[in-house]
Parts: C-alpha cells; sequence; structure tokens
C-alpha cells in the first residue's frame, strides 16, 4: 500500500489498511493423504472438516504465511511448493 498524508497532522490510517490475505494449505503427504483440521473455536466450531487457514501477517510473505499456519494449526511442518488461485 502507497500512502502519502497530506495534512499537516499525524497520519491516522492504520498499517496494511487496505486489505487482508488470506491463506488455505492443502498439504499431501507421501501416501496421498491430504491434511485437514476441525475448528476448536471461532465462527468454524463445529463445521466439519477443513483446510488449514489463516491470515497472513503484515510484512510477511504469502507462502510463509501458508507454512506458519499449517504449523500453528495441526503441528506439521509443511514445505511449500506450488501458488495456486483462482
Amino acid at each position: 500500500m502507497m500512502v502519502r498524508w497530506l495534512p499537516e497532522t499525524k497520519s491516522t490510517i492504520p498499517p496494511n489498511a487496505s486489505s487482508y490475505v488470506g491463506v488455505g494449505a492443502f498439504v499431501v503427504n507421501d501416501r496421498d493423504e491430504v491434511l485437514v483440521v476441525k475448528e476448536k473455536s471461532g465462527p468454524a466450531k463445529g463445521r466439519g472438516w477443513k483446510l488449514p487457514t489463516g491470515l497472513v501477517e503484515q510484512g510477511e510473505e504469502v507462502w510463509i504465511g501458508a507454512e506458519r499456519e499449517v504449523l500453528e494449526e495441526t503441528g506439521v511442518e509443511a514445505k511449500f511448493e506450488v501458488l495456486l488461485h483462482r
């Protein structure tokens, strides 16, 4: 995000104010098993199985955010291979 604050007062625009980037990780092991999770809290609690997901932190690369979210949600150290988008 590029911003130029014009008033002579301190900028009140928060960092990363324009958007948040979310990631979801499709993790497959050498036996072609897919890693899924069940949420223990939040809006997805009790809604069944889902892929590990989360938000990329400010200044964090998308692939690092995906690996971090998998580790945080599952304890599994995954290695990023490819970015899929639609």
